[in-house]
């Protein structure tokens, strides 16, 4: 770690040699140090030790542009535009059901378990949108609702126990469940996404109706969530 002014002073030829050699130190190290140089310059690199942030000093030298974000354990880098405004798309995932899957439940039991979803950076929101098929008992009220990070998503909607309740009269239907929302992301660990459903009487399943007359129990339908981590 090495920071210079760039400024070598008239001084004797020793003291010169160090002050080259200290300038130079400051170069091939890309003037890191835990706090930014004290003399700055248009378009000057710094990286940042204390965050693990290569940095560039803009045009006007009046601010820091973030560039990369470095995991020096990982020895990856990621770009990075926290000091752009945010919003750059960092990290995707897409997670997909496509087998059937039932509860049977007065109460709002486990439908489906969509996984997590870990950010790449300790600071970031996380968009997570999707659909579930699911299909319910016939002439009985059925609900369900998402559940984000451990937190329920619209709880109580319908009731203490359901975000959104369905009657059919028909067993070949099923109905969708949406799920779009927004998670801030504040230290980086993974974020769950679980769907819960509940009914009067009978089952409620995921991926069919409950009418399907399948040999195999074949799914009729695929539930997926995806998740999108932008910069902030």
């Amino acid at each position: 770690m090495a920071q210079h002014d760039y400024t070598i002073a008239n001084q004797t030829f020793p003291n010169t040699r160090t002050d080259i050699n200290n300038a130079l130190s400051a170069i091939v190290s890309q003037n890191s140090g835990a706090s930014a140089p004290s003399t700055t310059y248009a378009y000057q690199l710094w990286y940042d030790t204390t965050n693990n942030k290569l940095k560039q000093r803009n045009a006007d030298d009046d601010a820091w542009i973030d560039l990369f974000d470095v995991d020096q354990v990982a020895d990856t880098a990621t770009p990075s535009t926290g000091g752009a405004g945010g919003g750059g798309l960092l990290k995707t995932a897409i997670s997909r059901i496509d087998t059937v899957q039932s509860v049977a439940s007065t109460t709002q039991a486990e439908l489906a378990d969509f996984g997590s979803f870990t950010p790449s950076l300790t600071t970031s929101t996380i968009y997570i949108t999707g659909n579930a098929l699911i299909g319910g008992p016939v002439t009985q009220y059925f609900g369900y609702k998402w559940v984000v990070d451990g937190v329920d998503y619209l709880n109580g909607t319908l009731s203490s126990n359901a975000t959104a309740g369905y009657y059919i009269t028909n067993g070949y239907q099923m109905r969708v469940a949406p799920l779009t929302t927004s998670i801030s992301n504040t230290d980086g660990s993974a974020i769950t996404v679980s769907l819960h459903a509940r009914s009067n009487s009978g089952t409620v399943y995921l991926n069919r109706s409950t009418n399907q007359t399948n040999a195999d129990n074949a799914s009729q339908g695929i539930s997926e969530i995806m998740f999108l981590e932008v910069s902030v």
